[in-house]
């Protein structure tokens, strides 16, 4: 009966609490099968690949956002296109190919945003990339788990809240 009661205490006030007082991102990825690169396998890829690099990019946005937005802030992305680090090239046995890294098949995600803190909104587009993403020194020992891609949305992110939201509307 009292854990009943601590629970009945707990949801009044989680509905008490205001509307969107906890930090939302909504992602939305706009005509994946359009995208440049988006799943692991390359051009050989079906759809359910491109849909699980997909996933795991969104969950990565969601997690970013739980961790760095404050609350009442309001973060929607619509992820336009995805270029996957590396290229898919024949590796020799049995027509099996393999993502390979080079310095110019560089990550690329292009996406617009509109960020909402305290009631002004702050939009734009942008076209990720990271040049010298095989330069730098990184725990990525390859391209899986999309590391070269989560290590170039974190720094973006962290530059969109360091910079853009600091600065008053014109």
């Amino acid at each position: 009966m009292k854990t009943f009661s601590i629970l009945a205490a707990v949801t009044a006030l989680s509905l008490a609490a205001p509307v969107g007082a906890a930090p939302v991102v909504e992602v939305a990825f706009i005509d994946p099968a359009r995208y440049t690169d988006a799943a692991t396998r390359g051009h050989l890829a079906s759809e359910r690949e491109r849909d699980a690099t997909l996933a795991e990019l969104r969950t990565h946005l969601y997690a970013l956002g739980a961790k760095f937005l404050k609350d009442g802030d309001r973060l929607a992305l619509e992820v336009l296109d995805v270029d996957l680090a590396g290229n898919f090239e024949p590796t020799g046995e049995g027509g099996r190919h393999e993502r390979l890294l080079f310095d110019v098949t560089v990550p690329r995600i292009q996406l617009r945003y509109t960020l909402v803190r305290g009631g002004v909104e702050f939009a734009g587009e942008e076209r990720l990339t990271d040049l010298g993403y095989l330069q730098r020194l990184s725990t990525c020992r390859s391209a899986a788990g999309l590391c070269y891609e989560k290590r170039m949305v974190d720094e973006w992110f962290a530059r969109l809240l360091a910079v853009r939201i600091t600065k008053k509307p014109q």
